[in-house]
């Protein structure tokens, strides 16, 4: 789920650019957006895109687009997991260049409420959430207080594996592991009613 999870990631970072450009790496000429701070430690699974590619490259030479296979992969991993399947427009072309400063910068507020207002709206969850009332404690042992930027923890702990609205029911609920977004649902109020 981890490598699913880096895979969606990545495909919602180029819906803002449908480029590539992440998957560049650093040469003399250019620093990319790979290592750019705002994607520092937050995406994964670009060893997984570097495998497909080497093997559509080997039985189709230059046909199909580095920015097409991560949107593919994207959707593939998501339904893996249980989520939706949905058309991917074939046709991308890949960046020959990157740049650090063309690393998504927009506030979280502004980016939760992009990725809100495109899905369809469904009914609040009624129900009660099932979680321990002790539910930080859940993340002790993985992003321990003297732990740094390299440790994952899943934002759902529910249902880490599944994909479902778990992680939004969470943070209506204010369970949200990260604090500058649950900061956002209590200062920005187009999110809370986005959700």
């Amino acid at each position: 789920m981890d490598v699913v999870s880096g895979l969606k990631f990545e495909g919602k970072h180029e819906e803002f650019g449908c480029d590539a450009s992440i998957l560049l790496d650093d040469t003399a000429a250019f620093k990319g957006e790979k290592n750019a701070n705002p994607n520092r430690n937050s995406l994964r699974g670009f060893e997984v895109i570097d495998t497909i590619k080497t093997q559509v490259e080997a039985a189709c030479p230059k046909v199909v687009s580095c920015a097409d296979i991560l949107a593919i992969a994207a959707r593939e991993g998501v339904f893996q997991v249980g989520g939706p399947t949905w058309t991917v427009p074939l046709g991308r072309r890949d960046a020959r260049t990157a740049s650090q400063s063309a690393a998504p910068t927009s506030s979280l507020s502004t980016l939760n409420l992009h990725v809100l207002r495109k899905r369809p709206k469904r009914r609040r969850h009624d129900g009660a959430l099932g979680q321990p009332h002790n539910w930080p404690s859940t993340f002790a042992a993985t992003c321990p207080a003297s732990g740094d930027d390299a440790n994952l923890a899943p934002l759902d702990v529910q249902t880490p594996s599944r994909f479902n609205n778990n992680y939004y029911v969470n943070l209506v609920a204010r369970r949200g592991l990260l604090t500058r977004i649950r900061n956002c649902l209590t200062v920005d109020h187009r999110c809370v009613s986005e959700l």
